[in-house]
């Protein structure tokens, strides 16, 4: 909320060594580089104002795409939650003043100066709904209308303490492939070394949430995460070819080609009338130089 730091620290960045910064990061650190000169300063009271017509603003913007807004619903939700000793003038006077908004050149619409502030004040309104016990707009209704949204509740997660409520939010009791991937990657966008774990806490004992769990993680290129949801998968469900079958797709793609073979075949031994089991034991025989066999298989 203090643009005067802010500067200051993409001046730090800039005089220091290049730094591997995560993907995230690098997104808001582009975004502040725009800031050409110092901004000058808001009262804390007048800031706190500003931000609530910012994230008001953002919340407005995502859902349809927009990237500008129209002076007069800007300054509709301004006089909507902006404290009677503060005018919407001021407000949006004031926010373009330290950088958050400028004005397009006919002066009739606004944007934010980065798509990452509209991202940010975009996760602060998804996080007063949150703390009001209110649920995401109805927008995110599936893994397509989810990806829209998908830096915006990767910073929620970042900042939001209560982890699990997010991505209740995103999976509820759903196994859809896009939604398990957007909440995989917004977990490994903030912690690369959690993988898939919250997610699979939500519902342990459920082996189709573990497949969808590791075929997410698998289009991702975690393979070895994707292994363990798959093998713990098949330790819940001994029953199903479909899990071996997958864990085989797993192993091939990771190299491990005599696990495979032996993943497929158990596949074919649970379900010997589906052809692709077929198919996929051919395949790793013939990558194994077991020729014959891959023809007679």
């Amino acid at each position: 909320h203090n643009p005067l730091f802010l500067k200051w620290l993409v001046q730090y960045i800039s005089h220091t060594e290049q730094t591997p910064y995560g993907p995230l990061v690098q997104r808001v650190i582009g975004g502040l580089q725009t800031w050409a000169e110092s901004k000058g300063s808001i009262a804390p009271g007048k800031m706190a104002s500003i931000i609530e017509l910012l994230t008001r603003a953002a919340m407005a913007l995502l859902p349809e795409g927009e990237l500008t807004i129209d002076s007069l619903q800007l300054s509709t939700i301004a006089r909507e939650c902006l404290p009677s000793n503060t005018t919407a003038r001021e407000a949006i006077r004031a926010a373009v003043q330290i950088g958050y908004l400028s004005p397009d050149p006919d002066n009739h619409n606004y944007r934010f100066l980065s798509p990452c502030f509209q991202e940010y004040f975009t996760a602060l309104g998804l996080r007063n709904r949150l703390e009001a016990g209110q649920a995401f707009p109805d927008a995110y209704d599936n893994g397509s209308s989810f990806a829209q949204w998908e830096h915006s509740i990767a910073i929620l997660y970042g900042i939001y303490p209560e982890k699990d409520l997010i991505l209740r939010q995103l999976v509820n009791d759903s196994h859809d492939p896009e939604t398990i991937s957007l909440a995989i990657r917004i977990i490994v966008a903030n912690e690369p070394s959690q993988g898939s774990e919250q997610l699979s806490a939500l519902r342990p004992g459920d082996a189709t949430m573990r497949i969808a769990i590791g075929k997410a993680l698998s289009q991702e290129g975690f393979y070895e995460g994707a292994l363990v949801q798959l093998k713990e998968a098949a330790s819940l469900r001994p029953d199903r070819a479909d899990i071996y079958d997958e864990l085989g797709c797993v192993q091939e793609k990771a190299g491990m080609l005599e696990e495979a073979l032996a993943a497929y075949q158990r596949a074919i031994e649970l379900n010997p009338q589906e052809a692709k089991h077929h198919r996929h034991v051919a395949a790793v025989l013939g990558k194994l130089g077991r020729v014959q066999e891959a023809k007679t298989s």
